[in-house]
């Protein structure tokens, strides 16, 4: 019997090796076919600004948050007439992502007359984690964690009338930063408008996710023991970098820049895994639902037709929660909008700018 056992274990073995070597196989051969495919987007476009300025602010537990600023006391051109002041714009990112992901927000928003900020959430980027309580151990990576970061640094920095553009986890991150804070929701504090792209305010709710709201109740002690054990891994979350340019391809839409999903694939695969993994729970725990109702201040959610990640029906559903509020559906678009469509987020993002001035001409 023993020995039976040991053999089907080794055959079980071998046939798990041999699975995910087959998938290596094939993620190799479809990104390299992808990789080969002409592409309209020029290398310069994925790069930031060479005039940003990058602040690191050390928050309350000692973990330092990098912040980069595009627009700094950039003139106007000379050929243009004075313009209006433009409130502040902070961008907050995914999980796996990084400040990196906006290169064409932080140009184009900043030639439009704003002071950009993309934040490197903590543990992804440059930005690093911080210590426990003991002094021992680092910080647990909560949500909780993360929105205390933003509001630390939007103090630090001083910024006011701010417009905060949350994609994905960072609108889970924004949407807390609003139930921690009522002041926030009513419009009293330091944020005057609020950018929903591509994010949930429940993603086990289960709207275009068939039943995964009890496939997470039930799993979710499964999904606890995988993330402490993948916590406690070395390493990045996708040392294949094939692979995880194949699953970064999920997250667009129609006929993406291969460009694009490398520079994608390439910034999750450099994440630790412990960060990814601690997240990934947080987010599937999260429901920030029973804040929308209070939102009083502008708001905008954005998504694509084509995300599998956030399906369209999470964004009707924040959409429907946040009285006035404007729904922006973006045909063919995927998950990456800020990539995907970032002529239509901008000025989306513009838009939202003057409703939080009350000036919609300037």
């Amino acid at each position: 019997m023993a020995r039976r056992w040991v053999k089907g274990a080794g055959l079980t073995g071998v046939g798990m090796m041999s699975g995910a070597a087959g998938l290596l196989t094939v993620a190799h051969a479809a990104a390299r076919r992808w990789q080969r495919a002409p592409d309209s987007v020029a290398p310069e476009e994925l790069r930031m600004p060479v005039d940003v300025v990058e602040h690191v602010i050390v928050v309350s537990d000692g973990a330092r948050i990098r912040v980069v600023e595009a627009g700094a006391g950039r003139p106007a051109p000379t050929s243009r007439p004075p313009r209006p002041p433009r409130p502040p714009i902070v961008l907050l990112h995914g999980i796996t992502l990084s400040a990196a992901i906006w290169p064409y927000q932080l140009r184009e928003l900043a030639d439009a007359g704003h002071r950009v900020f993309a934040f490197d959430l903590r543990g992804h980027g440059r930005s690093t984690n911080g210590r426990g309580a003991t002094g021992s151990a680092p910080s647990k990576l909560t949500l909780e964690r993360l929105a205390a970061d933003v509001e630390e640094v939007l103090a630090a920095l001083d910024l006011r009338d701010v417009v905060v553009v949350g994609h994905s986890m960072g609108g889970m991150v924004a949407l807390l930063m609003m139930e921690r804070d009522p002041a926030l929701a009513a419009g009293e504090g330091r944020i005057a408008a609020l950018a929903l792209v591509a994010t949930t305010a429940s993603p086990a709710r289960g709207r275009g996710l068939p039943a995964l709201k009890e496939l997470v109740a039930v799993g979710r002690p499964i999904f606890a023991s995988g993330a402490g054990l993948a916590s406690r891994l070395p390493g990045p979350t996708l040392p294949a970098v094939d692979l995880a340019f194949v699953l970064a391809r999920i997250t667009f839409g129609d006929l993406p820049s291969a460009r694009q999903v490398l520079f994608t694939g390439e910034m999750t695969s450099g994440v630790p895994v412990r960060v990814s993994a601690e997240l990934l729970l947080e987010i599937l725990r999260f429901d920030g639902e029973g804040v929308l109702s209070s939102i009083r201040i502008p708001t905008t959610v954005v998504v694509g037709d084509h995300d599998v990640i956030t399906p369209l029906a999470h964004a009707r559903a924040l959409s429907a929660g946040i009285s006035g509020s404007e729904l922006l559906i973006l045909r063919g678009c995927g998950h990456m909008v800020m990539l995907e469509r970032p002529e239509d987020l901008d000025e989306a993002i513009q838009r939202l700018s003057r409703r939080s001035l009350g000036n919609a001409v300037a």
